[in-house]
């Protein structure tokens, strides 16, 4: 009887993972067609961007889309623990192709 439980319970994980991971991706499929995604993998990990709101910074691509669909969705920000100072920019280099671009601010 014991085994026949043991088996329900992973049968039951295992359709809550898929549901979870079908979910996660959809929404990753709706934010990517509608441009509002970015991703970069960089020497901190995957880091992950929604409507240019950096959300998530997390060691593998999939955990960073789970946290930044989480915090997306909670409306938070990830938290950063470094204050930088204001900076104001006057002459900008702006690299497009092969071509460069000076433009005033």
């Amino acid at each position: 009887m014991h085994s026949a439980m043991a088996k329900e319970i992973r049968e039951e994980a295992a359709c809550t993972a898929n549901r979870d991971d079908a979910e996660l991706w959809r929404w990753f499929c709706l934010m990517y067609e509608e441009g509002r995604v970015r991703w970069c993998a960089s020497a901190s990990g995957w880091l992950v961007s929604v409507d240019h709101r950096h959300l998530a910074t997390e060691p593998d691509f999939d955990a960073a889309m789970r946290t930044a669909r989480q915090r997306f969705e909670s409306g938070r920000s990830r938290k950063s623990k470094v204050v930088r100072p204001s900076v104001d920019i006057c002459n900008v280099t702006v690299s497009i192709g092969l071509g460069r671009v000076k433009a005033q601010a």
